[in-house]
């Protein structure tokens, strides 16, 4: 019996949601869409140098999405990405502390557009150690999940996007795999 009390004690700013693994929706041709990211080849943490080998490991996935102004995010992506990184990583600790030592995040966006933007390079690449170990984690695209059916399963409302012009709002979420 899965026993997530100590989640319903925590403060966070997000909508979450927790289904079984098997029902997390993957499409291995999106991470193939990820040839037309600007940071294709250009993380470790992003394809086609990153490789999830399997999700055998965990039995649940907790979603989390953050609702955003859209003037507000076209102001600063960046910032709002870190937001959501940090949550991501707050959960995986929070589940880690309570004996999901598998936890692991993944959120929106690559991890050279959200701490490394101001450096050409990612080290990790160059045999050199990242400049962001703690922090540094895999897109949830780059794990090949299908956002708009994920929002589908969750019954959640369509996730909005930037083009959108009906809401005034845009939606970015991770996922903490456990």
């Amino acid at each position: 019996m899965l026993d997530l009390e100590f989640l319903k004690n925590i403060d966070i700013e997000s909508k979450i949601s927790i289904i079984p693994i098997d029902k997390l929706p993957l499409n291995p041709k999106l991470i193939d869409g990820c040839s037309i990211c600007n940071n294709y080849k250009l993380s470790a943490n992003c394809p086609p140098f990153f490789k999830r080998n399997s999700f055998n490991i965990y039995k649940y996935c907790l979603v989390f999405k953050i609702e955003i102004l859209k003037t507000e995010f076209l102001d600063n992506t960046i910032i709002h990405f870190r937001k959501l990184l940090n949550l991501g990583i707050k959960l995986e600790k929070i589940l880690k502390d309570n004996g999901y030592q598998n936890a692991e995040a993944f959120c929106g966006n690559s991890c050279k557009t959200v701490l490394c933007s101001k450096h050409s390079f990612c080290n990790h690449l160059f045999n050199n150690k990242c400049r962001y170990p703690n922090l540094a984690r895999a897109s949830i695209s780059a794990i090949g999940v299908d956002v708009l059916k994920l929002f589908e399963i969750l019954n959640w409302n369509k996730i909005s996007k930037l083009n959108d012009d009906i809401n005034n709002f845009i939606d970015i979420c991770g996922v903490v795999l456990f």
